[in-house]
């Protein structure tokens, strides 16, 4: 009876072991499944807050946390690079309209934007030249160097906002 009551005893501690360990290891593995998920891109992944307020509660509530605010941060982002596709899109539109030659460079005086007018004036396919510096440029017509030329100057002053009527030469006048 002794042995029995032994043995009953060792397998009971046995088994509240492993239930215990189940208990206390759940939160964690359902933290690290979680964070899995946020890795693969899922920022709508929401733990179910503990009922104790320890450590373990506070890491939950904050892993939360976390995950809602970077998920409305992605949304604000989506957000913002929609209104910055419509922005473009809209000048991109009005430009298009101009009978004037209308070209924006960057900082670096690479080519940023240009309309299908100042291709026509310069006789070249502009669309083609976007993004290249000013001396690549150059190298395409006579009246892109030309071009570049008459703008080196307020572009190397830095000038953020200049206009000037230039008169390029071709072979035709």
């Amino acid at each position: 009876t002794l042995a029995m009551v032994l043995l009953f005893s060792l397998l009971s501690a046995i088994w509240v072991a492993f239930f215990s360990a189940r208990r206390l290891v759940a939160p964690v593995a359902d933290l690290a499944e979680a964070t899995r998920a946020v890795a693969a891109g899922d920022y709508g992944t929401q733990l179910a807050e503990p009922r104790k307020r320890d450590e373990l509660g506070f890491l939950v509530s904050s892993f939360n946390d976390m995950t809602r605010r970077i998920g409305q941060s992605r949304d604000e982002t989506e957000r913002s690079q929609r209104q910055v596709e419509a922005q473009r899109t809209y000048l991109e539109t009005v430009l298009g309209r101009l009978s004037s030659g209308v070209i924006s460079l960057d900082a670096a005086g690479s080519l940023r934007t240009a309309n299908q007018a100042a291709g026509e004036i310069l006789q070249v396919d502009i669309s083609r030249l976007l993004g290249l510096k000013p001396d690549r440029v150059a190298q395409e017509s006579a009246r892109l160097g030309q071009f570049i030329e008459a703008v080196r100057e307020p572009v190397e002053r830095e000038m953020r906002d200049w206009r000037e009527q230039i008169t390029l030469i071709g072979s035709e006048g």
